[in-house]
């Protein structure tokens, strides 16, 4: 039982199995394993003693699900043949590829940077085995081509892409090109009693009588958009409820930045209310170190992009993930690890 669990959290963060999506080889193929080198703090708690255990050996991660693999080649590598305006203020673009796929095009331009903190989520939370975060990659796309699609349309936004946009000297403009998901219900979430339904799963110390399966992907939710510093979830057309009854996480250009007052206090409020959390997750955030990180940014072509988030927001990251580790082994030592573990 005891190597089935294991093998469990091995697949929840990301951890090595025998699947290895093609594009995305591991830069180390020694087979060696290193020894986890986060401190006391951050270790898990026995249930039993109350105490943390002995350091386990960390194991090499993916960085991306089986499924992704196809999505990841499809969207780098086909033509795009159509495209609509869908922000005026991110000069983001909806866009179709030569397979009838769609996708969503965030370009890199002088004036905004962060279209690369799009990617940079995707792959965390891959790391995390969080698998709510559509597909994401960097890509190159011919400026021409961008701008003759939309000018019609859309005269002024073409213009300015035009002129913002950050261009090599072949004429391409590099961006975040981000999987389309099709069919998302933009009131499913009202059927579950909304945000104030999200908070009412996540707060109890108990499991509730009519507790919905979504519960635990709320859980994970609020833990992933602390760590990455996303404070803007609920501000509208970012979080969906998919075909398959899932939440669907969108829109993180934003996050990875230093908060302000308000937004820090804005997240403090969040986390406080959550009381509940899924075993797996954080067992993967005690053992995430910077290297896996910097390995899953690491495999996005290095001539597309600058580094898809900064040293210093590498840092702000890992302070997050500390203070959510604090908040959770709190909550353990008040209301025992079976009622704060409360998902797999």
């Amino acid at each position: 039982m005891k190597k089935i669990l294991a093998a469990v959290l091995m697949l929840a963060c990301g951890n090595d199995v025998p699947y290895a999506p093609h594009t995305d080889p591991p830069p180390d193929q020694s087979g060696k394993e290193e020894l986890d080198s986060v401190g006391p703090s951050a270790r898990p708690i026995d249930a039993g003693t109350n105490k943390h255990p002995p350091l386990a050996t960390h194991r090499k991660r993916t960085t991306t699900l089986p499924d992704d693999a196809s999505q990841l080649d499809r969207l780098r590598a086909e033509a795009v043949t159509s495209a609509r305006l869908i922000s005026g203020r991110t000069l983001s673009l909806k866009v179709w590829l030569q397979s009838g796929n769609s996708a969503v095009f965030k370009p890199i331009r002088r004036t905004d940077q962060r279209a690369g903190r799009e990617v940079a989520a995707f792959r965390i939370s891959r790391l995390l085995g969080i698998d709510g975060v559509p597909v994401s990659t960097m890509r190159k796309v011919p400026l021409h081509r961008l701008v003759a699609l939309i000018e019609k349309r859309n005269p002024a936004e073409a213009k300015q892409l035009l002129k913002t946009a950050d261009v090599d000297d072949r004429g391409n403009v590099s961006g975040a090109i981000i999987q389309w998901i099709e069919g998302l219900d933009p009131n499913g979430l009202k059927a579950v009693g909304g945000v104030a339904g999200i908070e009412k799963w996540l707060a109890p110390p108990r499991p509730m009588a009519d507790e919905p399966s979504l519960a635990k992907s709320a859980a994970a939710m609020v833990v992933f958009d602390y760590l990455i510093g996303n404070w803007d979830r609920f501000s509208g057309g970012n979080l969906f409820l998919s075909q398959t009854g899932g939440l669907v996480l969108l829109d993180h250009n934003g996050s990875f930045a230093p908060w302000s007052n308000r937004q820090q206090q804005r997240m403090r409020k969040r986390l406080s209310q959550t009381m509940r959390f899924s075993a797996a997750l954080v067992e993967c955030l005690r053992g995430l170190r910077e290297e896996d990180v910097a390995v899953a940014l690491a495999q996005e072509p290095h001539h597309l992009v600058a580094p898809l988030i900064s040293a210093a927001e590498m840092a702000l990251l890992f302070e997050r993930r500390d203070r959510l580790l604090a908040h959770i082994d709190n909550l353990i030592e008040r209301h025992g690890i079976s009622s704060v573990l409360a998902f797999p």
